[in-house]
């Protein structure tokens, strides 16, 4: 068990971390096994596989030991070992990447060592400097209540004076970590039981804003301190927006502040309040009727040209968000707009996946503009495993053969998508049961197209009166060969 939970660990390092946990464990003031230092130089080469063979209880009590005959129970303790010091690695890691973990470490030894004034002064300089640079408020407010709490404990029971004013910060800074907390955790709530069904019923959030008077402590808080208003009411008007909303008003509060607020607002506060809005038209259950993606367009183009775009850990603008933000633009008409994103953001995606991204999205642009020669030469450069992006893009091809009055490719390609449905065990029900209607009547199109024999009124008003994928483009389609 204690093989398998190992390597799995180890497994999950890079290779730069392996190579300085090979070094921790080198170090006195770690580890003092030799052992565990053999071992573990014997497994930098067969980093990152480990091949069973060459982790075999034999092979490493051979070459740790030196010896033929295996002693089970040292190789065992040898595993525990190094899975403590590994877990240890991973704590130093850990405290590395994290400030706040480090500021606070540091004041709770200075303050055990009676070194009260330098913890103060730390601490004093770590609220600043977390204020200064952390791009997500809701982050912000959270480490300014740590450090309030520990400040806390270095002021003496006999000043009172100064713990009066200890508390009326760590209640501040408590409020509003309290209330964003609260606030965000029955937005994100709202979200996905929108997608999901709940497995159960949570009265706490579902309540929230009925035993919580939310608009009393806002109007406090914009009181006493209207700096930190705008973000607070924004999350507050988020959820309304979802959950009680019937005319709009929160919504157009929540797009208003946010808006207003874009050049003050942090970089992943404004990512948060945008998905926040898109939300509102998306995830309402205030809502009703079709979402006016134009409308949509419009807000993700107010956040693009203030260079708001939400990217992943490692800098590069996020996969999903990009594609989003170009299909919409498309649906809304703006093509301009949509092939100036594409451009100037395909820089910014990892470069693992920024090719078939790109060229999937130019040649889904290219289709919707019409200049249909150019979609093919886009699609084919995409290789992609992912299902749902197989789908779509056999689909642009039969499209773009159908515009090009290349009937037969049309024809073949309707085929062989027909029996990557049927053949493939990775298609999902869902695509099984909508595709296979839009492929039929296509298929009926493309046959007449052939023949040159009419397509039949009774097929056009049975596809008109379905539901399937592709709907207004196959109707459209049925309608030019009815009325030629």
């Amino acid at each position: 068990m204690r093989q398998k939970t190992l390597f799995k660990e180890f497994s999950r390092l890079s290779e730069h971390e392996f190579t300085r946990f090979a070094e921790f464990v080198s170090s006195s003031f770690f580890n003092r096994r030799n052992d565990v230092i053999r071992f573990t130089q014997y497994l930098k080469p067969l980093f990152p596989e480990f091949p069973e063979k060459q982790v075999s209880d034999n092979a490493i009590y051979k070459n740790v030991y030196g010896a033929e005959s295996v002693n089970k129970q040292v190789v065992k303790n040898l595993f525990g070992r190094t899975l403590s010091l590994l877990e240890r690695f991973l704590i130093q890691l850990a405290l590395e990447s994290d400030e706040i973990m480090q500021v606070s470490a540091l004041v709770k030894e200075l303050k055990r060592k009676n070194l009260n004034t330098r913890a103060d002064k730390i601490l004093n300089d770590s609220i600043d400097q977390f204020s200064k640079d952390s791009d997500y408020t809701l982050d912000t407010y959270r480490k300014q209540n740590d450090l309030l709490e520990l400040k806390h404990g270095l002021v003496g029971e006999s000043n009172s004076k100064e713990k009066i004013l200890s508390n009326s910060k760590r209640f501040s800074a408590l409020i509003k970590s309290t209330l964003v907390s609260l606030l965000k955790i029955a937005n994100d709530y709202e979200v996905y039981s929108f997608v999901e069904s709940a497995p159960t019923k949570t009265a706490y959030i579902e309540n929230i804003t009925g035993y919580i008077d939310f608009e009393k402590a806002l109007k406090l808080i914009q009181e006493t301190e209207p700096e930190e208003y705008p973000l607070i009411a924004c999350y507050y008007y988020g959820l309304k927006s979802k959950t009680d909303d019937p005319d709009n008003i929160f919504r157009e509060k929540l797009k208003d502040l946010c808006f207003e607020n874009i050049e003050r607002f942090r970089q992943n506060d404004n990512i948060e309040f945008w998905q926040m809005i898109f939300s509102s038209y998306i995830f309402s259950r205030a809502q009703k009727g079709p979402v006016d993606v134009k409308t949509l367009h419009q807000i993700n183009k107010i956040y693009i040209d203030k260079n708001v775009v939400h990217k992943d850990a490692m800098g590069f603008i996020e996969e999903n968000n990009y594609h989003n933000i170009t299909m919409q633009a498309i649906a809304a008409g703006d093509m301009q707009w949509a092939e100036n994103f594409i451009e100037k953001y395909a820089k910014e995606l990892n470069p693992e996946t920024k090719e078939n991204t790109y060229n999937f999205l130019m040649g889904y642009f290219m289709l919707n503009k019409g200049e249909y020669n150019k979609v093919i030469p886009y699609l084919s450069r995409i290789r992609s495993g992912d299902i749902p992006v197989h789908l779509t893009i056999r689909w642009m091809y039969i499209r773009t053969y159908y515009e090009l009055g290349h009937y037969f490719e049309a024809e073949s390609a309707i085929l062989a998508f027909k029996k990557f449905i049927s053949a493939s065990g990775r298609v999902t029900k869902e695509s099984r049961s909508t595709y296979p209607l839009s492929l039929d009547y296509i298929s009926a199109v493309v046959k007449s197209r052939i023949s040159g024999k009419s397509l039949g009124e009774e097929k056009y008003l049975k596809a008109k009166n379905s539901s399937f994928i592709a709907k207004k483009w196959v109707i459209e389609k049925m309608e030019e060969l009815l009325h030629q």
